[in-house]
């Protein structure tokens, strides 16, 4: 609510997707957020006050050592350092994380899964060091080894390429 008044008061503007698309201002997931919206010190002044009201009339405040701002390419050093200063959040290259995932795509999902097959790999290289059954085998690739992707799917079509990566690691333990 806090956000929309911002919006409908001009201080708060969004991401537009497209040209006449509605503007995207925030996604919030459990304890996890990102808010949207222009490069200036207006806008960030606009968000600083929303975060403030939200604290005082929830009790809960932002953990600005955990947070971060990303900019688009053409966004000066000079804008970005302002806003940083402006909101007092570390400004950092590329959007990091978000649910666990690397936010930054770019050109190449397959980049961006990979790491989900590396942790898969990881995991299953620990366990074949060890003396394990068949069902020892089973159980771990059943409970755990199949769990591990399951967030990435729930939320995105996994490359082909990835998944059979994972098939194969999966099979190559096995």
């Amino acid at each position: 609510m806090l956000i929309r008044r911002g919006i409908d008061r001009g201080a708060l503007h969004g991401l537009r997707v497209s040209a006449n698309g509605t503007p995207i201002s925030h996604l919030f997931f459990a304890d996890d957020s990102v808010l949207f919206g222009h490069a200036s010190v207006e806008e960030a002044r606009g968000m600083v006050e929303v975060l403030r009201t939200y604290a005082r009339g929830s009790g809960q405040a932002v953990n600005l050592s955990k947070s971060s701002i990303f900019f688009g390419s053409k966004t000066s050093n000079r804008v970005r350092k302002k806003i940083g200063q402006t909101m007092g959040i570390q400004c950092k290259s590329g959007f990091g994380r978000y649910l666990g995932l690397q936010s930054d795509f770019g050109h190449s999902k397959k980049v961006v899964f990979e790491e989900v097959r590396d942790r898969l790999e990881s995991r299953l290289a620990g366990w074949a060091e060890q003396f394990l059954s068949q069902a020892g085998k089973e159980v771990l690739v059943k409970a755990v080894a199949m769990a591990m992707p399951n967030y990435a799917m729930s939320c995105f079509k996994l490359p082909i390429g990835v998944c059979r990566d994972l098939e194969k690691a999966i099979r190559n333990f096995w």
